[in-house]
């Protein structure tokens, strides 16, 4: 079954990882800090490491569970990984941040965050860090119910303020709770796939749209049109029969200028 379906899916989003690091504007200028979350098992973030080197990237996993980020860290180990596992809360920005000074780097933010079907909310939280941190990503989202006590972190206004701001899943999306669950329970309908494909488009649709929005609200208009900053956002989707959770939500940055 690993080969069948698991493998082709890895090797899927790791191509779609490497073209979205070669487009980061610090590709061949230092390793780049790749955020994994909800990977605990490693199968994406070990995959990523082996493939694209320590001179390319570091990568670096957060997951709630300790028995999988265990097994992850000693897959990597095996190998002979330089990945960096933590237990937490993905949504929780100090840990997030100890997770990066823990690896003692000068760079301290996440410069691309992945995530191979993030549950629920969980899908949102991955996109919340990508804007917090100017991140490009690479978000394959999955179990569209699961995750609904999860808050989003949003975009500190405030350089003074050191509180962090949060918002549910629908306010995150800018929708009603009974839209965004209606569009839940269709996205999830079993036996009929047209239904529930067009439903996990809008929801992906959605995203897309909420990163743009609070993009816009973290960048004032002339830092977002500097090339560093311009975000070419693509939905992507994966050979049906590695998965029915197929859709990829793909930002990577636009170095046209360049």
């Amino acid at each position: 079954r690993w080969q069948r379906a698991k493998r082709p899916q890895l090797v899927w989003m790791t191509n779609q990882i490497q073209q979205v690091v070669e487009s980061h504007p610090c590709f061949g200028k230092r390793p780049l800090n790749i955020l994994d979350v909800g990977g605990g098992r490693g199968y994406l973030a070990n995959y990523i490491a082996a493939t694209l080197g320590d001179d390319v990237a570091t990568v670096h996993v957060i997951d709630i569970d300790s028995r999988t980020v265990k097994n992850g860290m000693m897959e990597a180990k095996r190998k002979s990984l330089n990945v960096q596992y933590a237990v937490g809360d993905a949504s929780n920005s100090s840990v997030l941040n100890h997770l990066l000074e823990s690896d003692d780097i000068e760079h301290s933010t996440y410069d691309l965050v992945v995530a191979l079907h993030a549950c629920g909310t969980l899908s949102d939280i991955a996109l919340g860090i990508a804007v917090i941190n100017n991140a490009a990503f690479v978000i394959t989202p999955c179990c569209f119910r699961s995750n609904p006590h999860l808050r989003i972190a949003l975009p500190v206004q405030n350089r003074e303020d050191s509180g962090q701001a949060t918002a549910s899943q629908s306010s995150w999306l800018s929708l009603e709770e009974n839209e965004l669950e209606a569009i839940k329970l269709a996205a999830e309908l079993q036996g009929d796939v047209c239904t529930s494909s067009k439903a996990i488009h809008t929801l992906c649709a959605l995203r897309v749209k909420a990163v743009m929005n609070h993009r816009k609200s973290l960048f004032d208009q002339s830092i977002m049109r500097t090339s560093n900053n311009l975000l070419d956002v693509k939905l992507k989707t994966f050979p049906i029969g590695f998965s029915t959770r197929n859709y990829c939500i793909v930002g990577s940055f636009d170095n046209d200028e360049n």
